[in-house]
């Protein structure tokens, strides 16, 4: 995502299964999920790997694992649910 500021955005995947977000922008640390969340949720999804240089590889696995294997309809209900 373009845009005039950079945030730090991270994802992880929570024991009770929900997609949990947290980015430095103005909007996410008013408590919600943000666009910028959701945007890296759906890279990720794509298969860009050049956002998960920062990250440590054995989570980024774990949560490639667990997307990979959910359909297609339940990932964009929970990337809904979650900006929602």
């Amino acid at each position: 995502m373009a845009g005039t500021e950079r945030y730090r955005v991270r994802l992880e995947y929570s024991e009770s299964g929900q997609i949990l977000g947290d980015c430095t922008c103005p909007y996410a640390e008013e408590g919600n999920f943000c666009k910028h969340c959701v945007a890296l949720g759906i890279a990720f999804l794509k298969g860009e790997d050049e956002i998960l240089s920062s990250s440590q590889p054995a989570e980024l696995d774990a949560v490639r694992a667990y997307l990979q294997q959910c359909p297609h309809e339940e990932l964009v209900d929970l990337l809904l649910e979650q900006a929602t």
